[in-house]
């Protein structure tokens, strides 16, 4: 568990106070993703805790930071992120994180960005603006079944299989850090279900109530050749279950500053026995 003391700065999150009727339709393609979420929100100020030289783990806290270069040169490549990336991203998790694992699936990756200009420009989604989890423990299972359909069911009944996020900043962060929550200090009342209805799917997510024992953690001036790991859903009942994150506002970032990301989600299939 991490340990006090550590360098804190001040910034914004947005928590949900509720979910209105719990149903985000976002099969309409002009909404925003993220702009149009039923419900009240309301921002905090919180302080966000420096891990950068605390040693944090999916297992314990939900998060883990790696220095992991990729060969990647155009991150808007779709060639690119699939035949070099992923097979990256595939490697390096069997070698630093599960090594006992018997199946790492990649299904899908998103490219964010906060300026508005270069998400029209190149077609990306808006950095995450409320504090979140990307899936239910329901919405976990469906999205194995959804994707391997027939082998779903001996998979799930052989194996445990959490779905990992892997996220990486296309050049220096300065402004809007991704930060998460210690799941340690995370109460299952803290999580509110909002069905995300899109074309052809019906998921879940969860949106995080504001919590005075959250303690928020975050990596300054993250570069190209790191990476931050967090765990989205564990199909066991353990403490690091679901890592509320979302990104921050620093209150002294600079101006005009901007920040561009990738996210890959992934399955991981392991014995129960070890991580």
């Amino acid at each position: 568990h991490l340990s006090l003391p550590m360098k804190q700065v001040q910034g914004t999150v947005r928590y949900a106070v509720d979910v209105g009727d719990g149903k985000w339709d976002l099969s309409d393609e002009t909404v925003d993703e993220g702009r149009g979420i039923p419900g009240v929100f309301r921002d905090h100020t919180v302080t966000l805790n420096d891990v950068s030289d605390h040693r944090t783990s999916i297992s314990s806290e939900g998060f883990q930071f790696f220095t992991y270069p990729t060969s990647v040169t155009n991150f808007y490549d779709d060639t690119q992120i699939t035949t070099i990336y992923y097979p990256e991203i595939h490697q390096f998790l069997k070698q630093h994180l599960f090594p006992n694992a018997i199946k790492i699936h990649i299904f899908d990756h998103t490219r964010r960005a906060t300026n508005e200009s270069t998400r029209i420009e190149k077609k990306l989604r808006p950095h995450a603006v409320n504090v979140h989890n990307d899936y239910t423990y329901d919405s976990g299972l469906k999205r194995v079944r959804d994707i391997f359909k027939e082998e779903a069911d001996e998979l799930l009944s052989k194996w445990k299989v959490v779905i990992i996020n892997v996220w990486r900043p296309f050049y220096r962060v300065v402004c809007n850090p991704l930060a998460l929550v210690d799941a340690n200090t995370t109460s299952p009342e803290d999580f509110l279900v909002l069905k995300r209805i899109d074309k052809g799917r019906v998921g879940e997510i969860q949106m995080i109530k504001y919590s005075p024992k959250h303690r928020w953690c975050y990596y300054p001036f993250m570069e190209k050749d790191q990476v931050v790991v967090f765990k989205t859903f564990d199909s066991d009942v353990v403490d690091a279950r679901f890592t509320p994150h979302t990104a921050a506002d620093i209150h002294d970032s600079p101006p005009g500053s901007t920040r561009e990301s990738i996210e890959l989600r992934l399955f991981v299939f392991y014995p129960r026995s070890k991580i």
